[in-house]
């Protein structure tokens, strides 16, 4: 099933998908690759938390990936933003 159907199985109208990659965000001068990059990243790591792994492997982990960060590497994420409208009851 796809996101719009489920949007208009819950009485929405007119219903539009938009994707787009982060790694078409341009602006330089917002560094949003290299923040949404790093907020990934910590995210990600967070998850470990509770799972075994020791807080020295994670902190290893995240220094490493910083590094990778700081010389350029980035992740992408696909954006999604579904649109649509309250279907208007007729007679009102």
């Amino acid at each position: 099933m796809k996101r719009d159907s489920v949007w208009r199985g819950l009485g929405l109208v007119e219903v539009h998908e938009d994707v787009f990659s982060s790694d078409k965000l341009q602006e330089s001068e917002l560094e949003l690759r290299e923040k949404g990059t790093r907020n990934i990243i910590e995210c990600f790591l967070g998850c470990l938390e509770g799972t075994g792994w020791s807080k020295e492997r994670v902190e290893q982990l995240k220094a490493e990936a910083m590094g990778e960060i700081d010389k350029g590497v980035y992740h992408t994420l696909d954006q999604v933003c579904i649109v649509g409208r309250k279907r208007v009851a007729s007679g009102l």
